[in-house]
Formats: structure tokens, sequence, C-alpha cells
């Protein structure tokens, strides 16, 4: 039989962590970026903000997802996306090494990359969000990254603290 005491413990846990699964997440960076990260200590967002106003230019699917002026929920449709087009303060992730990889090395571009790994376990979530694209948007424009946007809660810079583990890759890691 389980305690009382366990089991408040056991629903506080739940409560406080809805919906989030403990895993490992990936981000992948190139030499470049990497060495701007590393002299920084932080990871800087493109944005202090997580809203957006889509664009209707017939670039974003009309599915349904999208909601109609400056949102949050625009804004992880806009992210992942075109981050670039629609810069918010969260970043992209994957909990598959493999795109996270690819993403370092961007296409073979680069011959060497540095994924950055998360352990969403020990992930504060009282100052951290993840929101997992596919749970907001019926089309995502990459499924097969299955991504996730990790953004502090207050819009400021993600420090290096968070970061378990920074895995050098190369082209020849990927053969």
């Amino acid at each position: 039989m389980v305690s009382i005491e366990y089991q408040n413990q056991l629903y506080l846990i739940l409560y406080l962590k809805p919906n989030v699964e403990f895993m490992k997440l990936y981000r992948g960076v190139n030499c470049d970026m990497y060495s701007k990260i590393r002299d920084d200590e932080y990871i800087k967002p493109k944005a202090r903000t997580f809203e957006a106003v889509l664009r209707y230019d017939g670039s974003i699917k009309l599915d349904g997802s999208a909601t109609f002026g400056k949102t949050f929920q625009n804004a992880i449709i806009g992210h992942q996306f075109d981050s670039g087009i629609y810069m918010t303060s969260g970043i992209s992730t994957t909990p598959d090494f493999g795109r996270a990889e690819n993403y370092a090395l961007n296409n073979g571009k680069y011959a060497i990359g540095y994924v950055f790994v998360f352990d969403t376990e020990i992930l504060n979530m009282d100052d951290y969000e993840l929101l997992k694209v596919s749970e907001f948007v019926k089309s995502p424009t990459k499924p097969h990254d299955e991504e996730i946007i990790l953004k502090r809660k207050d819009n400021k810079v993600i420090p290096l603290e968070i970061v378990v583990d920074i895995i050098c890759v190369n082209s020849l890691s990927s053969i």
C-alpha cells in the first residue's frame, strides 16, 4: 500500500509538470555559432518575446492551427516554419540526436559541429517551457524533427548551465 505522504508527493510532481515527458533534448549548432555561445556562456534566442502575427502569403498551411493577430500560438507555428522570419524567444530542440547532428553540420556545409544536450528531468519547469510543436500545429513543416521549442518563461537568454553535455560531431561521424 502506498502511503498518503508518498501519494501527495507523486500528485505534486504530476501536477507541477503536466504533459512533460522526461527525455534528453538536443540542439545542433555549427562551429561558428558554438564559438559565440561558448564565449557568451548563454544561448541567445532571436527575440525577447514569444508571439507573432503570421503572414498571409500562402507559405503557412491553413490547417486551422493559426489564430488571428499577434499570439503565442502563431509564434509556435511561425517558429517551426522559419525562425529567421518569425523570431521568438524560444530555441529549437529535438529528441532525435541524428536530426540535431544534421543541423550542427548544416547538411554537410560544416565539417565540425556541436550538439547541446538538455535533460528535461532536471530542467526547472518553474523557469522554462517545453512546447512540443506537434501538439500545437496540425501540419508541422518538418515532422521528422519532432521539434520541441525550449524557452524561458521570462523570455530571457538561456544559460549554458542547463546544458548537461556538449558533443562535438563531424562529417565522418555521420557516415
